[in-house]
């Protein structure tokens, strides 16, 4: 299959930043200044939070790399071990261009912020998708533009090698493939046994959509794969399962140490036809939960669907219950968009989304957005409801659970952003917050601690990443009110 474009649902992740971007009225072009905040790294009390505050930084332009919103599920904290992270983000390089940021991360190590780093050859990369196998052992990928041809995408990584990031080149392998065809990143993952995992697809007649391994800077051959591999997750012992979508089904394909099996199908009941898989979650080589979703947007919001695989065995796709049946405001345009997947036992997961009213005109605007969080116990999804707590704190009707993780059945953490009263396509005044559940109930949504002062930018609340040794970590970041003030990163620490 030869793809000309974009994939539908990346023309819908585009279309949703770009929505979230003009609601929320913050550009970042012109932000003068940065700085990191980092909450205490003690051990808080179960359900409590640190407070937020202020680490090491630096000034200049700064976006985090996680959108909130598609089927991206793009992650810009990527926690190995307990306490040991890296955040990814776009910050001040060695130009002085505001429009053309660096690629930067900060580490998390044992719970103590190092200074952040400038990933060499990824100014220009759209599309990010990074992970880390263990500290100091991470991956960068994305599509550029090819410098002699600006219309042209390639799919292009850099890679960290013990805690040194080198420049970003072309990903190996694909120029054979297909000569000067383009090509591009739609998924990746990390595993414990080193290996990070790519997925994309190149324009030429005999390769289409492919999976591709990296360990320590040595790369496999392209795989070939019979369709748009939408997500990848690895299990703890290693092993990696990859989801996709192809003209006349679903496929899942799994592999270890970079090399992979033959590709399986996905039973889709006639009435689900059509339907694309963008999120998946593994506990072991075979047991894992996907998310999809299908429809377009419209006066009635697409549906969300989902599969489990138990033993090796893929269950048949069904619709999640409680997502269906949201109308879009008069005027408007429905649309679903989940957030985040997390699973830590087989049939045990937990899962976030919003559903959207979406406005058009010289502007895309959201001008609602009502996100809502399911939960799998013992392979049965129950149907998916309201956070507690967070319609009474989003006065301006504009809110989303960015990101949600587990350190165990039962006992989760998300975190996200509301919007205050007064909210419109001009101005929004927004704020991040984080709730968590413990032993099966959920907290009531809370402001982050050390945040209470009026804030606005685009996603407040963006990933959280939670361990069963170390409870969680949840990073975003926020612009203060009036003139031109920085934008800067906050993170805190529960349990």
């Amino acid at each position: 299959m030869i793809r000309t474009s974009i994939p539908r649902w990346r023309h819908a992740v585009r279309r949703a930043r770009m929505a979230l971007i003009a609601v929320l009225g913050a550009c970042l072009c012109v932000v003068a200044g940065t700085t990191i905040a980092l909450a205490a790294g003690h051990r808080a009390t179960a359900g409590s939070w640190g407070t937020a505050r202020r680490g090491p930084g630096a000034s200049g332009f700064v976006q985090l790399l996680n959108f909130g919103s598609g089927f991206t599920l793009q992650d810009g904290l990527a926690c190995p071990f307990p306490r040991d992270c890296t955040v990814f983000y776009r910050g001040p390089g060695r130009s002085t261009s505001r429009h053309q940021p660096a690629f930067r991360t900060v580490s998390l190590i044992r719970g103590r912020w190092g200074r952040p780093r400038e990933v060499p050859g990824l100014a220009t990369i759209y599309y990010s998708f990074f992970g880390c196998a263990r500290p100091g052992a991470c991956l960068a990928a994305g599509a550029r533009p090819e410098k002699a041809r600006s219309q042209v995408d390639l799919a292009a990584a850099a890679i960290e090698v013990r805690g040194t990031w080198h420049a970003a080149i072309p990903v190996p392998g694909l120029a054979a493939l297909g000569g000067n065809a383009g090509s591009a990143v739609t998924a990746e993952a990390c595993s414990r046994s080193d290996w990070c995992i790519l997925a994309g697809y190149i324009r030429h007649k005999k390769v289409g959509d492919f999976l591709i391994s990296e360990r320590s800077g040595a790369w496999t051959k392209p795989h070939p794969v019979p369709g748009l591999i939408g997500s990848i997750s690895c299990d703890p012992a290693g092993a990696c399962t990859a989801v996709g979508s192809r003209p006349n089904g679903l496929f899942a394909v799994s592999g270890t140490d970079g090399a992979w099996h033959a590709a399986r199908p996905i039973a889709v009941p006639a009435a689900l036809q059509g339907a694309q898989l963008g999120a998946v979650s593994c506990t072991s080589a075979s047991d894992c939960t996907a998310i999809g979703e299908l429809g377009q947007e419209g006066v009635t919001a697409p549906q969300v669907l989902a599969v489990t695989e138990r033993h090796g065995s893929w269950g048949t796709l069904s619709v999640l219950p409680g997502t269906t049946g949201y109308h879009a405001i008069n005027g408007d345009l429905a649309d679903t968009m989940v957030t985040s997947l997390s699973c830590t036992a087989p049939g045990q997961c937990v899962m976030t989304g919003y559903h959207a009213s979406d406005s058009y005109g010289e502007y895309d605007n959201i001008d609602q957005a009502r996100p809502f969080i399911a939960t799998q116990v013992n392979g049965a999804w129950q149907a998916a409801r309201a956070l507690p707590g967070l319609a009474a704190l989003n006065r301006g009707g504009v809110a989303d659970i960015a990101s949600a993780s587990c350190a165990s059945p039962g006992n989760c953490a998300v975190t996200g952003f509301y919007t205050l009263a007064g909210c419109n396509a001009q101005v929004c005044y927004e704020r991040p917050f984080v709730a968590a559940e413990i032993r099966g109930a959920w907290s009531r949504a809370q402001s982050v601690p050390g945040l209470a002062v009026q804030i606005t930018g685009i996603n407040a609340g963006a990933f959280i990443s939670c361990s069963r040794a170390a409870g969680c970590v949840a990073v975003g970041s926020y612009k203060g009110r009036g003139g031109f003030p920085p934008t800067r990163l906050w993170a805190t620490f529960r349990g």
